[in-house]
């Protein structure tokens, strides 16, 4: 329950049911989103993951079988460049770091791969025109074993410093700009640093298409949450549904894929619990949803 308190968690239930935005629920995508919201488990769910392992919603968020967890990832990194682009010069996708050469750091977790790469970069966002700054953006599964912690707040922080251990050091010494770790759930809910990245980015849309803030925090809230509950929709629960995919609930998967909670959904999408699954992609698809519950 403490999932369903924070802010965003709850937006896909205000949104306007616009099905070219994908925010169209049919009746039992909603029921099992319903579930999903409240922890109870989902009907007509399959015993066992096409991986082999049992099914739980938890194992849905997390299967990395059909690549489910990175489309869920690449659709809010495309749609966070998107907006970027809007306001910020030289906005790349997957910018490759400069190699490191005879630079040391004093952190171990610094990453030193030669290829090493950031989700997204951009010159002019928190400075002048000219200041690059690199963006990498995880989403967590909080149901997850490894993500318990007291607070959702205590596991976005301990996943915050995680990025910045690993990537921040080298982008400042050697690329000599700053960098900034976005970190979301697929519940809806984002990290104090994301919420404060996309609160200036709605401000700064804002100034250029010369509307409220309020209006361009929601306009991000219904793309943004609707990619990130895309994202999980084909993301996590995709793969459970993919896990049934072979197993006999296909067409139920299918009913939830256009559904809410599209991981889970797609997990049984063409397999078990499709509805389950899509529901889970619009929870992802708060995270941006949750510009309009949260930052606001």
């Amino acid at each position: 329950m403490v999932l369903t308190q924070e802010k965003g968690a709850s937006s896909w239930l205000t949104t306007l049911p616009i099905s070219e935005h994908g925010f169209a629920l049919h009746k039992s995508a909603f029921r099992d989103a319903l579930a999903l919201r409240y922890g109870w488990d989902p009907p007509n769910t399959p015993s066992h993951c096409i991986c082999g392992k049992s099914f739980t919603v938890e194992h849905a968020l997390s299967c990395l079988f059909g690549g489910y967890p990175t489309l869920r990832h690449n659709e809010i990194r495309n749609l966070t460049a998107n907006l970027l682009s809007e306001v910020c010069h030289n906005v790349t996708i997957e910018p490759t770091l400069q190699p490191v050469t005879r630079e040391t750091f004093k952190l171990a977790s610094t990453i030193t791969e030669i290829g090493a790469r950031s989700d997204i970069a951009a010159d002019g966002f928190w400075g002048g025109h000219f200041e690059k700054t690199f963006f990498d953006i995880r989403v967590l599964n909080p149901l997850a074993p490894s993500n318990t912690t007291p607070t959702p707040s205590a596991c976005y922080r301990r996943h915050e410093k995680e990025k910045q251990r690993a990537y921040e050091q080298r982008i400042r010494e050697i690329e000599h700009a700053s960098f900034t770790p976005i970190v979301l759930s697929t519940t809806g809910g984002m990290g104090p640093i994301a919420t404060t990245f996309y609160k200036r980015l709605a401000d700064r849309l804002a100034s250029k298409w010369i509307s409220s803030y309020s209006q361009t925090i929601e306009l991000q809230d219904e793309d943004g949450k609707g990619d990130v509950d895309r994202a999980t929709e084909e993301g996590g629960k995709g793969d459970v549904a993919r896990a049934t995919e072979e197993g006999g609930k296909g067409d139920v998967a299918r009913a939830t894929e256009e559904g809410g909670k599209g991981d889970v959904a797609r997990v049984t999408e063409e397999g078990g619990k499709g509805d389950v699954a899509r529901r889970t992609g619009k929870g992802t698809s708060l995270v941006l949803y949750v510009l309009c519950g949260t930052i606001i």
